[in-house]
Formats: structure tokens, C-alpha cells, sequence
């Protein structure tokens, strides 16, 4: 007993001996503005070095997030870098770039190539880096003027200024007089640099480096003056809005009133035209269920199902097919009918189909890269269709793995659609009954270039024998069509609001 007592002992010690020590894994040293700021571990991974580009960002004063989808997303002036944990690919601005071995997290930490953050952030910071590979050392030195860039524009009713920043501060504006608007960078290093501002804008710029305020001059009466930004990537957007000349006071941001202009949005992108699509069609059957039961019928039969309720159940919107009949449409045509139609919200719908013949449930797609297996199976499945198609080199690849379906990802709409899909998801299990398979991502061609929200629904298995059954009853398709219309409703309700 004694003996077994003294061996524990021994072995608590060591443990706390152990957990004493420093850290003995090679680490990176960050040095900035000639004062130590912090370090970042380092891991062998194969034959690669990976450093947790967390710790490097937070010692080097980079903004970084993680969004709902586990996405890493570190923001650069003029720039984003989107990582994904065990994603091959890394998206730099609009490049994409191949990992040989993917990035990873452990606890907090997340481990990336050492040559793709270490290259990365030379070429995107601004001011002066040296790193030396031998001590892994970053040494960092700010630009003397943190405001890399000025330009300047006509809007039509207003002057556009754009400061390119170097890093994230509070920023402000301020009407001083009838012509003149400061906006206040909070902190920035600013001195005088060259602003490309045409000549025809007759417009002035000053610097106030004591107070960290740019000063604009411009050729009329000021009506009101309002920021936009600063952007993630550090873009800082002045408006300067002529004065309507009834002489009233210039007003500031804060001041102005905003209902005249919220009315005008209102009319201007009310939701007045849905287009409906009818995934697949004529040449293209899509997928085809054991009872030989064809997915171009189905889809187009629940398709004018939902075309009724809407106009019964949301008077006023028009609703644009993009086919009603056994037609073949082109996928590119799909959305370009959307885009030319000016619809403003886009449902394409389709019955899924797996090899297997055992998968169950129903799921909505929005356009954004894919996250997850499965939905890169259901994209590569739908956008097979190009076969039928006469011009296949007009798309990309999409066999290419992930880095073809991020090339796809549409920015502008991508909450919107995300926020739609799952209004329509939960409808139309509430009312079918179905599982449910929730909402998801993934490069969908049908849905490139729809300058809308834009979803694809999968209404279910047609290649599973039970969920042919029920998708070839009436009953069902009509209650899909209701479900999908309730949550176009909420959707518009939420979207009014």
C-alpha cells in the first residue's frame, strides 16, 4: 500500500512539474511597431508547418470572425480571406486557393499552412513586414498614413467619397458649414497623401492630423452628409447630398429624416413578382422513381399548384414561370428570365433522387458554397442536366470539386435567400409531414446570376419507393404548394418589417 501510495505521489508531482514548464512547441513571434504583441504555435503536420492563424491575426491586430456556417473569415484592407476548417480551398478576395493538406482546429486554436497565412499577410498588410523563417519572427510596421487611399465621384444627386482604410476605427461626420463636411477617424494615422478626385468635382480635400479628421470642400450647398461603413475590409464611403435649395439647415447623418427615403425603397423593391420554376422539362426527365414516376412532371405539376396559390392568396403579384409545359429550358435561361422579368424572389422546385434508393425527407438549397457532402451530392446531381444541353462549355466544371461550387457563391442575397429557404422549409414540412432535412448550401447553376433571393426545393425522394408514393398523390403536391406559398408569406411579412 505504502509502495502505490508513493508511486502517485511521484506521478502528481511530475504532473505538475510538467504543467509548470513553458510551452516547448516552436512558436511565432509577432512584433509590431517594434514592441512584442504576441506569438502563435506552431505544429508539424506531415512534412508542413501549421501556425494557428487566430493567435498570429490577434498579435497583428487583424479583425477576424467565424460565422454560423464554421467559417473563418479574416478581414484585410480591400480584402476578405475566407478558411475553412478541414476545406480544401481558401478564398483570398476573388481567388481561390488549393490546400495540399487542410486547415484544421484543435480546442480554440485553428491551424493553417504556415506559407499560405505567413505570404498571405505580407502581401495584404499595409506598411512594411519582414519575416525571418529561421527565428519565426513577424515583424510589422504600420503605414505613417492609415488611410491608404482617397477617391472621389459624382452619384448624381451627391458627391461620393471612398477612403480605403487600414484598419477598423469609430468614424464620424459632421456638417461644419453650407460646404463643407469633416469626418472624424478615430485613432487613424492620417497625413497628407494624393486623393483621386477628378477635377470636374471642383471639390477640395484637407487633412487635420491633430484630431484625425479629412475635411471636404465641395462647389454647393450641402443638404446632408451621411458614412457608409467602414466595410470589414476597411472601405469608409462619404455621401454628400446636394442641398433642394428650400433653405433649410445642412444635416448630418444622425439628423436627417429618413422616412421619405425608406417609402421610396419600399416601392421601389416591394416584393410584386415571384418566379416560379419547374426544375427540368422536356428532353431533361431528372430523376426517376421506380414506378418509372419522372420528376419534370411532378415538379411542374406542384410548380402550377404554387402559381394558384399565390394568386389567391396574395393578391397584386405577378407570378413568372419560367416554363408551364413539357419544355426544355437551358439553365442559364432560367435565371436570365428571372433577371429580365424583374422578379423579385426565385423558388425552383424539384423532387430529389438518390442511387441508393433509401433516402428520405425534404430539403431547401440557397446558393453559397457547399458545407456538407450531401450537398454537394444534391448540386452535382441537379446541375447534371447540362448533358441536355447545347452549349455545355458555357458552364464551369462543377466535377471540380468544392473550389467550383465557391466560385458560384452569389454575396449580395446570400442572408436573404438563407432566411427564405428556411421560412419555405418549415412551412412545407409543417404541412407534408415529411423529414425533415432542414435548409443547406451548395453551387446550384439554376440558381447563378438570380439577382433576388433565390432557393431550390427539394420536395422529396422520388428515387425512394415510399416517397414516390406519396409525392405521385394529389393531396401531397397541393400540400407542398401551400406550405411553400406560407412561407413566401412570412417571408414578405419579415421582409416589410
Amino acid at each position: 500500500m505504502i509502495k502505490r501510495l508513493l508511486i502517485l505521489f511521484a506521478l502528481v508531482v511530475l504532473t505538475i512539474s510538467l504543467s509548470a514548464q513553458p510551452d516547448s512547441a516552436p512558436r511565432w513571434t509577432v512584433v509590431r511597431d517594434g514592441t512584442p504583441s504576441g506569438s502563435a504555435p506552431v505544429q508539424l503536420n506531415g512534412e508542413q508547418e501549421f501556425v494557428d492563424a487566430l493567435s498570429l491575426c490577434d498579435a497583428l491586430g487583424v479583425m477576424y470572425q467565424r460565422d454560423d456556417h464554421e467559417r473563418y473569415i479574416f478581414s484585410l484592407p480591400g480584402i476578405q480571406v475566407m478558411i475553412v476548417p478541414d476545406g480544401s480551398f481558401a478564398q483570398v478576395g476573388d481567388t481561390f486557393i488549393h490546400f495540399a493538406q487542410t486547415p484544421y482546429r484543435e480546442g480554440y486554436r485553428l491551424y493553417v499552412s504556415e506559407t499560405f497565412i505567413l505570404e498571405t499577410l505580407r502581401e495584404a498588410l499595409p506598411g512594411t513586414v519582414f519575416i525571418n523563417p529561421d527565428e519565426r519572427t513577424f515583424l510589422y510596421e504600420r503605414p505613417q498614413c492609415e488611410v491608404l487611399s482617397v477617391h472621389g465621384a459624382d452619384c448624381g444627386d451627391s458627391l461620393c467619397f471612398e477612403f480605403q482604410l487600414a484598419r477598423i476605427v469609430p468614424c464620424q461626420v459632421e456638417v461644419l458649414d453650407t460646404s463643407s463636411v469633416a469626418v472624424t477617424m478615430e485613432g487613424l494615422r492620417i497625413q497628407q497623401i494624393p486623393a483621386n478626385i477628378p477635377a470636374e468635382l471642383a471639390s477640395r480635400l484637407a487633412w487635420n492630423v491633430t484630431s484625425h479628421q479629412a475635411i471636404i470642400h465641395v462647389p454647393f450647398r450641402i443638404g446632408r452628409a451621411r458614412l457608409e461603413g467602414p466595410t470589414p475590409e476597411g472601405l469608409l464611403t462619404l455621401v454628400i447630398i446636394r442641398s433642394t435649395g428650400n433653405g433649410s439647415s445642412p444635416l448630418a447623418y444622425g439628423d436627417r429624416d429618413i422616412g421619405e427615403s425608406l417609402q421610396a425603397d419600399r416601392r421601389a423593391w416591394g416584393i410584386d413578382k415571384i418566379v416560379v420554376d419547374a426544375g427540368h422539362g422536356g428532353r431533361d426527365p431528372g430523376a426517376v422513381g421506380p414506378r418509372d414516376t419522372w420528376e419534370k412532371t411532378m415538379a411542374l405539376d406542384m410548380a402550377l399548384r404554387l402559381r394558384d396559390q399565390i394568386h389567391a392568396r396574395i393578391p397584386g403579384v405577378e407570378v413568372i414561370m419560367t416554363r408551364d409545359d413539357d419544355t426544355f429550358i437551358p439553365l442559364q435561361e432560367r435565371t436570365s428570365i428571372a433577371n429580365r422579368e424583374g422578379g423579385k424572389l426565385f423558388v425552383s422546385i424539384h423532387c430529389n433522387g438518390e442511387p441508393r434508393g433509401t433516402a428520405l425527407g425534404q430539403i431547401t438549397f440557397f446558393l453559397s458554397p457547399a458545407r456538407t457532402e450531401r450537398a454537394m451530392r444534391a448540386a452535382l446531381l441537379e446541375n447534371s442536366v447540362i448533358e441536355y444541353e447545347d452549349s455545355e462549355t458555357e458552364y464551369m466544371d462543377l466535377t471540380e470539386e468544392n473550389f467550383i461550387l465557391l466560385s458560384m457563391a452569389q454575396a449580395m442575397f446570400v442572408q436573404e435567400s438563407e432566411e427564405f429557404a428556411n421560412l419555405v422549409q418549415t412551412n412545407m414540412n409543417r404541412r407534408t409531414g415529411l423529414r425533415d432535412r432542414g435548409i443547406d448550401q451548395a453551387g446550384f447553376y439554376v440558381l447563378v446570376g438570380a439577382s433576388m433571393p433565390a432557393i431550390l426545393v427539394e420536395t422529396g425522394f422520388i428515387t425512394t419507393r415510399s416517397e414516390e408514393a406519396i409525392i405521385r398523390t394529389e393531396n401531397f403536391r397541393q400540400q407542398v404548394a401551400a406550405g411553400i406559398c406560407d412561407g413566401i408569406i412570412q417571408f414578405m411579412e419579415l421582409y416589410e418589417e
